[in-house]
This record gives structure tokens, C-alpha cells and sequence, in this order.
């Protein structure tokens, strides 16, 4: 009966420790009441032992779902106490315990400890629950003698590469959407092996003596206590021992915690896990290089007094391309606590800042050492609004301040020219910019999500200036973080061959070098947002998007204006590559080539490259004895197209997308090009297709009505039987633009992404009479962001606004429809 009682009281604490009150050794305290209760009614063993606690338990941090970690210590043979061992083990199980556990003598944990570093630092927070406490005292004494005295250097070799194989294990960053409480970066793990380096050099666990202030000690405990309230409340959120901060349980973390919205609790996670990264490797390397480690060619100078002091070495660290020694960063801390307005307005720190921040060397990384140290945030307090600001959305990987800093990076690294891969543009343009230019495209992408943090309008145009830019300047920093998204939405889905987008874009950026820095903005903006954001498709619409403003700009705006100087231009290269030549006078290769120029609007000769007309145009002589024409060419990597030409009919795009979509294939664009003869060209953008001979059958089945891609659709759709993935939720939208083009009306649709997407919004338009010209399709994680440039089966432009409210209406209750 008082086992039930008190395996009660055990079930008890673990829930009570969802509360961000109760004491956190609460279930630790009712675990140890309950195991020394059980062996004080059990017959006492023929031979001395020590009951320990281990890991967690031994800390007395004991989380909800946590293992119970033991280990019986013998002083004499182990199986003298093995009947023991047993029983007791027998009587926690009962209880509902989980139990990690091993029975060893003294001499085999210290030789387990010599030969597994992991067993040596669980000793180190080891204690006895019950037993005789005379036996660990002799552990204690081998432990010393044999190992923590005299492996000092080797042992933190072992807890420094630990680390680093965790931190590249679970992401090598802080600030990850879905972050590892435990082993992450800035988890607990992180200060324990501080804390462990702690008491084999200084033979101290609360990092005391060791360079850090009074107050980052203070603050590094409070942030370790709140990520265990955070771990301690995921696992009653999730009735189970789970670490990784999952979207599926983030929201119900937040009501456990009582913070008031998930982006709120989420920060606070990031805020404490950042100074718990920052403060504990600190003095993890200071220790390390205490004890007579290398530092790896750190730059080690006299330790810095004020804080332009400890500026000049982060610039010279860049310079170097070294990183600055443990020691300076140690002695840091309290130097940046005089980081005040003076500082601030003092126009030599500002040079020494616009220095660090435009130098290309970046693998020392600076500008992250300073943020998690607190030096950005001293110097530029309008940043710290970011620190730890959640992006509940599937575009970004990490917070928003580390996206900034990772956006300087990426143009820190173009700017060094150090991949010769890049865009030969991007590469280009950066190398025409100088100096001032630089420092308005590199604070600009540091500044860039500023308004996500609240941040008042003017706080851009003000941080330039307190940096010493020029008014002119600060005004352009202002534009480019107002408008940092324009080109990236007018590349992805508007037509950029279409003159309205490309006034647009010049309206707007108004000059040439803006429009450069706009460029290599909007390029380290989606570079860093997310390793899979920026595809060669993507990348590759921006270039052009890019060039074709400039030469608009130039003065070259005839050059796309003239419809029929294009066409000129692309017969001439058609013939040249059919014949080798340009004939003087007409042929039937000649009569030929214009037969087929006569069919197509201007539009279709300035997206097409000669190569790819060449190929329509052999393929149209098929058309006589096929019903369709399929073929697939390569464009790169990743990428193909899939062209299809046939006899148009009403609601040929939504049939073979409705294909393409049964076939899991992810079409990136889609143009369509219709003869006057009654034939279309349609060319689908993709992402290469695992399987071509089947799909191809398809596509033409699809064409004669010989297929249904609705019931090939629905077989796909069938629910699975493992469980979702939950992700950031997506809100269905539906929009429609007649201002971005002369002759289309655009249909714009965000939605989370699914099987038939494009299918649907196909079919639905197809239904209320219209006609697709263009669609653009973007897909980022989860989400569709598509683009839709139609007109009436007319060819007239849609512009009433009660037909382009049934129009919106009908798309997107059709987008929620089942097949």
C-alpha cells in the first residue's frame, strides 16, 4: 500500500511540473523518497553498496518523460548483491518507473570511465540516493586520482568535439524553426558541458572565476531554468519524452507556459537558448585554452578596455579572417555593457562598423559572434526587436535576426567572389559597386525585416544616419527594405517579358544602381531564407527579370517595345540555325518558316529561344498523322519542359495538368500559345520527371478524351494512413489584378500546396469561360503561390467587377472541393 502511495505521489510531481512554479526538482525529490523507501523495506544486502543517481536525475532535473537513470555500487562482488538489486528493481517497475540502470564495482566504473568520456561526465553529476555513502566517496577518490587529474586535456578535447558533431547533428543553429531543447544548439547539453569543463579545470559547477560577469552568470542560469520549464512542459504536452520543439506541439506549449500567442513563447525559447549558446561556449573554449589547449590561430591581443576597443578587434578579425581568442571573448562581457548612446554617436565607431560589415571575409564570422555576445544589438538597438523573432511560416529555417545576418553573409561571400557557380550577372553587378553602395546594400539586408519587429518606419533612415550615410542614402536604404519583396513577387508570378511589368519595376526603382542593389537584395534575401528557396528556376527569372529593367533603363526599351523587330530578329536566328544561312530570296525553307511565324502572336517569339521554335516546329509536322505531340527536353539539373501541341479545345491546360499532377510532377510554369490555325502549343515548365514513356501516353490520352485525369486524380488523393506532418498553417487567397497587364486579367492564388492544385484552378477558369494565356507557378515548403493571366474565350480582358468576384469566389471554393 505505501508503494501505491507512493508511486502516487511520484505521478503527482510529474504533472505538477507543467507548472512554471513548482520547484524543478519536484519529480526528482518524490523519485528519490519513493526508491529509499523501497530499500529501507527490504532486508539489508550481504555487501556494501551506493544507490547513484545519474544524468538528469542526478542534477535533479528530472523531466516528465525522463528515464531514471541508476547505477548500484558495489564494494565487493556484484553478484552478492544481484537478489537485491532485483527486487528493488521489480518494486519500481510496478510503480510505472522507467529505468535506466547498472550494477558495477568501483574499479569497473573506473574503468569504463577511462574508456567512455560520456560515463565520465555522468560521474561528475552523480550523487547517492540511498546506501552507504562511504562506497561513492572511494568512486569519488579513483575518479580523481586515475582520470579527472590527470586526463584534464584529453577529456575536454572529447566534450569540445562532442559538441561540434551535435551541433552539425541537430542543425548548427540556434535559432532552427522546430529546435532540439535538449542537444541543439543553445540546449541544455550546451551548458553542461561548460558546467563539466567547469569541474575538471576549476573544480567549480557554477562558472564562477572564470572571466564572466556577475550578470551573464545570472542571466546564463535563468535561461538554463527556462528551457527546462520549457522541456518539462513538453513532455506533458506531448504525454511522452520528446525534445525537438515541433510546430505540432508549439501551441499548446504556449497555453502550458501562459505566454500569450506561439510566436511569444517561441522567442522567449530562442532569447534564453541564445545566451545559454553564447555565454556557455564562451567559457567552454576559455577553459579549454586555460588548460593549455590550442586556440587554432585566434587572434590574442591585449584584452579590450571600452567597446570601440572591442570593435577594432572584430574588424580586425575580418581583416584577418580569424576568429578573436576565448580570453577576449570572455573579457567581453563586461565591456559591452557600456555600450551607451555616446558610443553609438560616435562617427569612428560607426566607420569601424560599416568596415566590418561590407568586408567579404566571412569565415570568422563576426557579425555572429557580436549578435550572440549582445554587441549588434548595443550598437544598432534597433535590431534587438529581431533577436529570437518567430517566422511562423514554411519559407524561412530560422528566426528572423539569423536570416539578416545570414543575408550579409550570403553577399559577403558574392562580394569575395569565392564561387565561381554564381550567376556571371550577380557576380557582375556586385563587383560594379563601390564602397557607399555596399554600405547601403549590406545594412539594408541587415535592416531589412526590421518592420516584422515593430519596428517604427523611420527606424531604417535612421540607423543609416546615426552610421553617417549620406540623407540621399538613407533614403535609398529606407526604399530598399519598404520594397525588399518587389522583385522577387514580380519574378515569380507576373509575365516579365510583359512591358507593364517592366515599367512597373523601373517606375519604382527609378535609377540604375538602385535597381542593382534592389537585384543583390532581393538575390541574399532568398538565398538565406531557406537552403531550397532559391532554385536555378527562380534564380534565373530574377537575372532576366533584372536585365531587361536595366536595358530598359538604359534607353533600350524599343528593343521589347517593337513587337516586330523581335520577330525579325528571331526568323533571322531560326533560318540561320535550319539553313546556315539567310537566303536572299524566298525558298520553300524560307516560305516554310513563315507559314509558322504567321500563326503565332508576337509574345510567343519573345519568350521562345530559336532552338525551341526550331524543335516546335518539326514537332508541328507530326501533327498530321498524331493527335498530339509530346516532348520533354532538358533545361537543367533539375529542370525540363514538357511541350504538348494539339488541336485546342476547351479546357486542354486544366487536362494535362490534371496528368502532370497524377504523375507527381511539380510544374514550376506554364505558357500557352495558341495558332490561329487551331492548334496550341503548350510548354510546361517542371521539375524532371521520374518516368517519361508513361506520362507521355498519358498526356495524349488526355488530349483525344481518352483519359480522365479527375479519377486519376482521386486514386491519388486517397487519404494516407501515416500521420501528417503538422506545419504553419496556410490561408487560402484569391485576388485578381487588372492592372498587371494590358491584355490579361491576373487570377493570384496562395494556398497550401496539394495533388491537383493547378488542376483545379485550371478547370474552375475553364468553367466560367476563360481562356489561360500564362500561368506562373511558385511553390516555397507547403505553400502554392500561383498566377493566372486570362482573358474571356474571346480574347477580351476581364475588367467587371461583379464577374471578377464570381470569378475569385469560384476559384477558391473550388480549390477546397474534392475531386
Amino acid at each position: 500500500m505505501a508503494e501505491k502511495a507512493q508511486a502516487i505521489s511520484v505521478e503527482a510531481a510529474r504533472k505538477a511540473l507543467a507548472s512554471k512554479t513548482v520547484p524543478l526538482a519536484t519529480l526528482s525529490d518524490a523519485i528519490d523518497q519513493l526508491l529509499r523507501d523501497t530499500v529501507n523495506g527490504l532486508d539489508t544486502p550481504p555487501v556494501s553498496y551506493a544507490l547513484l543517481a545519474l544524468g538528469g536525475y542526478g542534477r535533479r532535473e528530472m523531466c516528465p518523460g525522463s528515464d531514471v537513470d541508476l547505477q548500484f555500487l558495489v564494494d565487493g562482488r556484484v553478484t552478492r548483491l544481484e537478489p537485491f538489486v532485483e527486487a528493488c528493481l521489480h518494486q519500481w517497475w510496478d510503480c510505472g518507473l522507467k529505468l535506466g540502470y547498472a550494477t558495477r564495482t568501483v574499479a569497473q566504473t573506473v574503468d569504463l570511465a577511462r574508456e567512455d568520456h560520456k560515463t565520465a561526465m555522468t560521474l561528475l553529476d552523480s550523487r547517492v540516493v540511498a546506501g552507504d555513502s562511504a562506497v561513492y566517496d572511494k568512486l569519488r577518490a579513483a575518479v580523481n586520482k586515475k582520470l579527472y587529474r590527470s586526463r584534464v586535456k584529453q577529456l575536454l578535447e572529447q566534450i569540445l568535439a562532442e559538441r561540434n558533431e551535435r551541433h552539425a547533428r541537430f542543425g548548427d543553429s540556434v535559432y532552427l524553426l522546430e529546435p532540439d531543447i535538449k542537444l541543439g544548439e543553445g540546449g541544455l547539453r550546451d551548458l553542461l558541458s561548460a558546467r563539466w569543463a567547469a569541474q575538471l579545470v576549476a573544480d567549480n559547477k557554477d562558472l564562477k572565476g572564470l572571466g564572466l560577469s556577475a550578470k551573464e552568470r545570472k542571466e546564463l542560469w535563468a535561461a538554463y531554468e527556462t528551457l527546462l520549464r520549457f522541456r518539462n512542459a513538453l513532455h506533458t504536452v506531448a504525454g511522452r519524452r520528446v525534445d525537438r520543439l515541433r510546430f505540432a506541439y508549439q501551441e499548446a506549449l504556449a497555453d502550458s507556459l501562459g505566454d500569450p500567442s506561439v510566436e511569444a513563447c517561441m522567442q522567449r525559447y530562442w532569447q534564453a537558448a541564445a545566451r545559454v549558446r553564447a555565454i556557455s561556449r564562451r567559457a567552454l573554449e576559455a577553459l579549454a585554452q586555460q588548460a593549455g589547449l590550442p586556440v587554432g590561430g585566434c587572434i590574442d591581443a591585449v584584452l579590450p578596455a571600452s567597446p570601440k576597443q572591442l570593435l577594432e578587434l572584430f574588424v580586425r578579425s575580418s581583416q584577418e579572417d580569424r576568429p578573436l581568442s576565448p580570453s577576449i571573448l570572455v573579457a567581453a562581457g563586461e565591456v559591452i555593457e557600456g555600450v551607451d548612446e555616446q558610443v553609438r554617436n560616435d562617427s569612428t565607431v560607426a566607420a569601424l562598423f560599416l568596415e566590418l560589415l561590407i568586408h567579404p571575409n566571412d569565415r570568422a564570422l563576426p557579425l555572429f559572434r557580436m549578435h550572440e555576445m549582445g554587441l549588434l544589438n548595443g550598437l544598432i538597438p534597433e535590431f534587438e526587436c529581431l533577436t529570437g523573432l518567430y517566422q511562423r511560416n514554411v519559407f524561412h529555417v530560422y528566426t528572423v535576426d539569423i536570416h539578416s545576418l545570414n543575408g550579409v553573409l550570403a553577399l559577403k561571400h558574392l562580394a569575395a567572389g569565392r564561387d565561381p557557380d554564381l550567376p556571371e550577372t550577380l557576380r557582375g553587378v556586385m563587383s560594379e559597386l563601390d564602397s557607399s553602395s555596399r554600405h547601403v546594400l549590406f545594412l539594408s539586408m541587415l535592416l531589412h525585416d526590421l518592420c516584422k519587429g515593430g519596428a517604427p518606419k523611420d527606424a531604417c533612415a535612421k540607423v543609416a544616419l546615426r552610421l553617417g550615410l549620406s540623407t540621399e542614402d538613407a533614403a535609398v536604404v529606407s526604399f530598399l527594405v519598404r520594397e525588399h519583396l518587389l522583385m522577387a513577387l514580380l519574378a515569380q508570378s507576373r509575365d516579365i517579358h510583359d512591358q507593364v511589368t517592366l515599367r512597373h519595376l523601373a517606375r519604382e526603382v527609378g535609377n540604375r544602381r538602385t535597381l542593382m542593389l534592389l537585384y543583390l537584395l532581393t538575390w541574399g534575401d532568398m538565398s538565406s531564407a531557406n537552403p531550397e528557396l532559391l532554385t536555378d528556376w527562380k534564380s534565373s527569372l530574377l537575372e532576366e527579370l533584372y536585365k531587361r529593367t536595366d536595358t530598359l533603363l538604359a534607353g533600350g526599351l524599343d528593343v521589347y517595345a517593337d513587337g516586330r523587330k523581335v520577330v525579325k530578329e528571331r526568323r533571322a536566328q531560326v533560318l540561320e540555325a535550319l539553313l546556315g544561312e539567310q537566303p536572299e530570296h524566298p525558298t520553300s525553307a524560307t516560305l516554310a518558316v513563315d507559314r509558322f511565324f504567321g500563326h503565332l502572336a508576337t509574345r510567343y517569339f519573345v519568350v521562345t529561344p530559336a532552338k525551341q521554335v526550331c524543335a516546335h516546329m518539326e514537332m508541328l509536322k507530326k501533327l498530321d498523322t498524331q493527335q498530339a505531340v509530346v516532348r520533354l527536353d532538358k533545361r537543367s539539373k533539375a529542370l525540363s519542359l514538357v511541350t504538348v501541341i494539339c488541336r485546342d479545345s476547351p479546357g486542354m491546360l486544366a487536362r494535362l495538368t490534371g496528368v502532370l499532377a497524377a504523375h507527381r510532377v511539380n510544374v514550376i510554369g506554364a505558357e500557352v500559345h495558341s495558332r490561329t490555325d487551331g492548334t496550341v502549343i503548350d510548354v510546361f515548365e517542371v521539375e524532371r520527371p521520374k518516368e517519361w514513356a508513361g506520362l507521355s501516353q498519358d498526356l495524349e490520352k488526355a488530349v483525344g478524351g481518352q483519359l480522365n485525369p479527375a479519377s486519376m486524380l482521386r486514386k491519388r488523393e486517397k487519404p494516407s494512413k501515416l500521420r501528417a506532418r503538422v506545419t504553419p498553417p496556410i490561408q487560402t487567397q484569391v485576388r485578381a489584378d487588372v492592372n498587371a497587364s494590358e491584355s490579361c486579367t491576373v487570377i493570384d492564388v496562395v494556398a497550401r500546396d496539394r495533388p491537383g492544385l493547378l488542376y483545379r484552378v485550371a478547370r474552375s477558369l475553364h468553367g466560367l469561360g476563360l481562356d489561360i494565356r500564362l500561368a506562373r507557378i511558385t511553390t516555397e515548403g507547403q505553400s502554392a503561390g500561383d498566377a493566372f493571366y486570362v482573358t474571356w474565350v474571346s480574347g477580351e480582358k476581364v475588367t467587371d467587377k461583379q464577374q471578377l468576384g464570381r470569378i475569385v469566389e469560384t476559384v477558391r471554393s473550388a480549390i477546397d472541393v474534392p475531386l
